[in-house]
């Protein structure tokens, strides 16, 4: 196994892991979405401080990547608010692997933006992929489209913040490829944990929700160093493939941490399959 599937598999799992931490945040803190949103940056904002002021990143600030660091946090902030509020309407298990809807998402924008249609496996895989979370989303009887339509949005608030986020890695030129992610997630985090720190003070938030929320930042912040490497060292399809496995991580996790597991296993049995499913089909997508 290379190194760079190796890293994404793993950041795929420390996002699971992060959907399920912020539930348990949700459920045991009493806060709203938005409250932990802003501690658990807050949070990362301390995280990322050390690696900051170990590599010395403010050598390699430009007044340029202000604008930069705007485009790579707005749609993301966004989409972590739309995904907390999906957890918290829905549940980890469900929401985890409705992810994979960020496939089509992005595959119909592009088609729209003038890009060439779709391949018949790609037109396949979507079908495969739509179908299954439709099944997904009627696990209770009926459809639950809040979360489905929370994660459609999420889905295009991650692809856009994905691709200014590479394109400010690539503005490290001349280091190698684990320094461009370390400087990228440094100052990213710093500058989110700045503004999520304001945010709270001007709420009035008690500084004790950075703690509570401590858990959800380090997942996420894990997460995204791990798959920021296996972008740069494995390639799209391989870190694509692997990071589809959250759907069938978050359901693992919120079955054995959140103890969900209480009215008989049939309907865990089903959630693990279309998680699965919904990988497999990622993968014949990028065939």
């Amino acid at each position: 196994m290379s190194i760079g599937l190796a890293a994404s598999l793993s950041g795929a799992f420390f996002q699971a892991t992060n959907y399920a931490f912020t539930q348990k945040c949700q459920q045991t803190s009493g806060y709203s979405s938005a409250q932990i949103l802003l501690a658990s940056h807050a949070a990362m904002g301390l995280i990322a401080a050390l690696p900051f002021i170990g590599l010395n990143a403010w050598r390699y600030l430009d007044p340029s990547h202000f604008v930069a660091l705007i485009w790579i946090n707005l749609p993301y902030a966004i989409a972590q608010l739309l995904i907390a509020i999906a957890i918290q309407k829905s549940d980890v298990s469900i929401v985890s692997p409705l992810l994979a809807l960020k496939i089509p998402t992005i595959t119909i924008l592009m088609s729209f933006m003038g890009q060439p249609m779709p391949a018949w496996h790609q037109l396949v895989a979507i079908v495969a992929i739509l179908l299954m979370a439709y099944l997904l989303s009627r696990r209770a009887g009926r459809l639950d489209v809040l979360p489905a339509c929370l994660v459609i949005g999420a889905s295009l608030g991650y692809a856009q913040s994905d691709i200014e986020i590479t394109r400010y890695t690539q503005d490290f030129v001349g280091l190698s490829a684990l320094m461009q992610v370390a400087l990228t997630v440094s100052i990213n985090y710093v500058f989110c944990g700045f503004f999520a720190g304001l945010g709270m003070l001007s709420g009035c938030q008690p500084l004790s929700l950075v703690y509570a929320a401590r858990w959800v930042a380090l997942s996420w912040f894990v997460a995204v160093c791990l798959l920021l490497v296996g972008f740069r060292l494995s390639g799209v399809l391989e870190a694509n493939v692997a990071q589809s496995l959250r759907g069938v991580f978050g359901i693992l996790l919120s079955m054995l941490f959140l103890n969900k597991i209480v009215k008989g296993q049939g309907d865990w049995h089903f959630k693990l399959l279309m998680g699965t499913g919904m990988t497999i089909a990622v993968f014949f997508y990028f065939l």
